[in-house]
């Protein structure tokens, strides 16, 4: 996210209790951050280091946290970082993703480095590969296909006779309905060059798990390529979700395996088989890695998520109607709900957070904080204008500060067109105008998810750039009529650094 609104950067060490009653995970964060090991709990069964690996847009950063069985503490003892621009090769690439888990583990310092018993990934939504299972080898002439990779752009008439493959099968509320969803890329790999009976489509994140996992996976192995049995390649429910998992029923539904057979010739599936609930284990390191990264054996690899969704378990949002609003370049929402939502038309999706009617619901805006680039504002200017904003009167205006047509959430519509008028002379005023009109959009997107029948939202936690600004948020409060605060930490490394401890 561009966090258009600081004029200084604060790295933030953050405290706070994680209490979600129908989880079993109960931690007290009272430590701050780069703190020593408690020696007094080394080699009893109440100290866990657990070890968190994000791969996100701008590069992977990896945090490790000491959690206390016995008094539920948690604390962080190392966090590193690795701009993609820092790698000598290209950042969308697994080898890229494999240099940076190599190197980041290896600046954790050995003494800690060898006590750590978990391990969580998380990668951004939809993005994903296609790996050959019996050359051990990625496929590199077909790509990797990131989160954002529109088949429309890349092939508009093999496309559009994927999209209209997939709607005439899927439900209509479907996460797979999008021209972005990793089915619809999965599709359009085999119609461009057909898949074989090894081949089978891995996220970003699974690449990770499953070169911890499986000797002879990726390339951290040496030597001649060992034949894996692809049935063993586990990925997780919230990167499944969009590839059509049922995340209701924990298995890939009828309609999707049909349209695999009947619709594409399948006599195989290019689908990962194992998909596990996130924070479960999946299995131990395999030896040649530990060996190779200095890892001990017994680690335990939990099943990852999405990027989104470990800066969310970061964010402090621990009972139900609790929800984080992201207020990057653009808006996305996710609150914590006892029952699931759905609609394809408003742009609305829920991920499954565990097995006890615990979902996490929301969607993306296209408005958010780019706007007020395109607009012209400078960090100096939106700290001046910010200052000379009454956040307790209204604009009386209704602006809907889309960069260009097109809107995904809270309404589904690719021709939603900006508005930006009347626009005042002075900027303050402008600038007030714009940021009322981001916020009625995340009114409108909490307001339609509790109109769907998600559990009423209580309290709001904020994240990216616009969360430093003090007067927007005193404004959105208003607007949203909630408790509205900055949200802990939305570090997405310590959100899966803690997912590695959730079940303990």
């Amino acid at each position: 996210f561009i966090e258009v609104l600081l004029t200084f950067v604060v790295y933030f060490s953050c405290c706070y209790c994680f209490q979600l009653k129908s989880q079993r995970l109960d931690v007290n964060v009272a430590c701050k951050s780069k703190s020593a090991i408690d020696e007094t709990f080394i080699g009893t069964s109440d100290l866990y280091l657990s070890l968190g690996l994000d791969f996100g847009t701008s590069g992977v950063r990896s945090c490790v946290i000491q959690y206390n069985k016995g008094n539920r503490n948690v604390a962080i003892l190392d966090e590193q970082q690795l701009l993609w621009s820092e790698i000598n090769l290209p950042s969308e690439t697994p080898k890229s993703w494999q240099y940076a888990l190599e190197e980041l583990v290896n600046r954790i310092p050995l003494t800690n480095r060898r006590l750590i018993n978990r391990i969580c990934a998380s990668g951004t939504s939809s993005t994903a590969i296609i790996y050959d299972s019996m050359g051990c080898k990625v496929q590199e002439d077909r790509g990797t296909r990131m989160y954002n990779f529109n088949i429309m752009d890349s092939d508009a008439q093999l496309g559009k006779k994927v999209m209209d493959i997939i709607k005439s099968r899927c439900p209509a509320d479907s996460a797979t309905a999008s021209t972005s969803s990793t089915l619809a890329k999965l599709l359009l790999w085999h119609l461009q060059k057909p898949l074989e009976s090894n081949d089978i489509l891995i996220h970003q994140a699974d690449f990770i798990s499953n070169t911890l996992l499986i000797d002879g996976f990726g390339y951290l192995q040496s030597g001649a390529p060992i034949p894996i049995d692809k049935s063993k390649i586990v990925s997780d429910w919230h990167n499944a979700l969009k590839l059509g998992y049922d995340v209701h029923e924990l298995k890939y539904p009828t309609w999707l395996l049909n349209l695999l057979r009947d619709d594409l010739g399948m006599e195989f599936s290019p689908l990962p088989q194992v998909v596990l609930q996130p924070g479960v284990s999946a299995g131990k390191v395999c030896e040649s890695v530990a060996a190779k990264l200095g890892l001990d054996p017994q680690c335990q690899v939990v099943a990852g998520t999405t990027d989104s969704i470990a800066a969310f378990v970061a964010s402090g949002a621990q009972q139900l109607g609790q929800a984080v609003s992201s207020l990057g370049s653009t808006l996305a929402i996710k609150a914590l709900s006892s029952r699931p939502v759905q609609d394809s038309s408003r742009g609305i999706y829920s991920h499954r957070l565990s097995r006890d009617d615990l979902w996490l619901v929301g969607g993306a805006s296209n408005v958010g904080c780019a706007i007020l680039r395109q607009e012209g504002f400078s960090n100096e200017e939106l700290v001046q204008c910010s200052a000379k904003i009454d956040p307790s009167t209204d604009s009386g205006t209704q602006f809907y500060p889309l960069l260009r047509p097109g809107e995904r959430f809270p309404v589904s519509d690719p021709f939603k067109q900006p508005v930006l008028t009347p626009r005042p002379e002075d900027r303050s005023q402008y600038l007030h105008c714009i940021l009322e009109g981001i916020a009625r959009v995340e009114a409108a997107g909490y307001a339609a998810l509790e109109d769907l029948g998600a559990t009423p939202i209580t309290e709001v936690f904020t994240a990216g750039g616009g969360s430093k600004n003090d007067m927007w948020t005193a404004m959105r409060a208003r607007i949203l009529q909630r408790n509205t605060s900055r949200a802990a930490n939305v570090d997405a490394a310590f959100g899966c650094a803690r997912l590695g401890v959730w079940y303990l």
